[in-house]
């Protein structure tokens, strides 16, 4: 097929569909990507809200990624001026905000966890959890009060799963491969034991740019349409046409494009209903994002990108700081946060204001803001944000991709596509496999 007689479609803005389509466009391959929203970018995106930057994240990019993913992405801001920040999280349990990295935290822990977790180092206890599941891992690490305590909630409030039934690796998140395999993982110096001192007790720098994370989005976009990459934005809902497992054509709008290949970063669950395929489906969490502005200054710790609220009276799972992010760059006089809610019985029956209003009272309890200085509030729903892992889900996988692979020239990859649970490097890697592949398949 020559290449003018079709497009390499890739369906979804997202940070690895941008990658994916400025590497087959530098190649000369006619791309056209559709994506759903106004802008590009999937849940790597930002938008200023009363002139403070939101992202919906918030993301980390470490500084001392050597990988080549993440020398792409630093790459791709060219001059774009550089926010660097150390990398800590908080677990607000109880009124006691558990801090990590950990550093020297631990030694002003309570006697019951300090013993515990001396245990654990020891092999003098161990954990009954199944094997596999986040609570073994953590258990293991950290002890069963640790744990009950401080992360069993958190992981409740974000997942709708108890930690026993979701697996570890939703937690470390492996490397995969295009064809959704999971690849050995790198060998480190020290082993995975080091490894794990290094993520819970050591500092890492991140970096952010001064106009949002979604600058990366922005900067990958021209970067695609500088390299002839054509661009339909709110495409509506598309179609697809198969013919003797081979996709012919894709329909937008009504019109028809000529597909060679099809790189979808949507749901898999969509994408099986599209072409028939596999009734499987996976869980995805659908969340939802509720920014809130005030007058002032937030009070608390501005050193924490963000904190996770085991409470069940806390709506919220999740709290985001933007000024703690851009500091000197935001606005002098107001402030801003992002409540993420996941799973929190009963919010399907909420109405907008009613979820605003109970996020603004959780907020004045917290002692972040009062309630009279609010400036502004805005609401925004995602589904299927990210995957949801149970304890058997590769075997689930197997099935869930079993018809999509069928299909010669359809690729499904990425977070929600490939069903992984990635950060900004590993998608944009698979933006770059995903090009690679077809680009040599081409070749031969």
């Amino acid at each position: 097929m020559a290449k003018s007689d079709g497009y390499d479609v890739i369906v979804g803005g997202g940070l690895c569909g941008l990658t994916a389509g400025v590497f087959l466009a530098k190649g000369g391959h006619r791309c056209l990507l559709l994506e759903k929203n106004t802008q590009v970018g999937g849940l790597a995106q930002s938008c200023v809200f009363d002139d403070i930057v939101f992202d919906l994240g918030p993301h980390v990019l470490y500084d001392q990624d050597s990988s080549r993913a993440a020398k792409f992405l630093r790459e791709a801001l060219g001059d774009a001026q550089i926010i660097k920040r150390a990398f800590r999280y908080g677990i607000v349990s109880e009124g006691t905000t558990y801090k990590i990295p950990m550093m020297f935290d631990p030694l002003k822990y309570p006697f019951r966890y300090k013993c515990e977790i001396i245990s654990m180092l020891l092999k003098i206890a161990q954990s009954n959890a199944p094997n596999g599941s986040i609570r073994h891992s953590i258990e293991s690490h950290f002890g069963r009060s640790f744990y009950e305590h401080v992360f069993a909630p958190m992981i409740w409030k974000k997942t709708g799963q108890n930690g026993g039934a979701t697996h570890m690796e939703w937690l470390i998140r492996p490397c995969r491969d295009i064809n959704n395999i999971k690849k050995p993982p790198p060998v480190k110096i020290g082993g995975n034991l080091l490894e794990t001192f290094r993520n819970f007790f050591s500092l890492r720098d991140y970096y952010y740019p001064v106009n949002g994370y979604g600058e990366y989005a922005r900067q990958l976009k021209k970067l695609y349409e500088d390299v002839g990459g054509e661009l339909i934005l709110n495409c509506g809902p598309v179609s697809l046409n198969i013919e003797n497992y081979v996709l012919k054509n894709i329909i937008v709008s009504g019109k028809s494009f000529s597909i060679r290949n099809l790189i979808w970063t949507g749901s898999v669950n969509e994408l099986n209903r599209l072409i028939g395929g596999s009734p499987f489906s996976q869980s995805y969490m659908q969340s939802c994002f509720v920014f809130l502005t005030y007058d002032g200054k937030r009070k608390g710790d501005n050193r924490l990108l963000y904190t996770y609220h085991t409470q069940n009276d806390e709506i919220f799972v999740r709290a985001y700081y933007p000024g703690n992010i851009y500091g000197e760059h935001g606005p002098e006089h107001k402030d801003g946060i992002c409540l993420e809610i996941n799973h929190f019985p009963g919010i399907e029956k909420m109405s907008d204001q009613e979820i605003i209003n109970t996020c603004i009272k959780n907020v004045e309890a917290s002692g972040a803001f009062e309630s009279s200085a609010l400036r502004e509030s805005k609401i925004i729903y995602w589904k299927d944000s990210m995957p949801i892992y149970g304890i058997e889900y590769e075997s689930v996988m197997m099935k869930l991709f079993e018809n999509v692979k069928r299909i010669s020239n359809v690729y499904s990859v990425g977070r929600t596509g490939g069903y992984y649970f990635c950060m900004s490097p590993a998608a944009v890697e698979q933006g770059m496999e995903v090009a690679e592949w077809i680009l040599e398949k081409e070749v031969y």
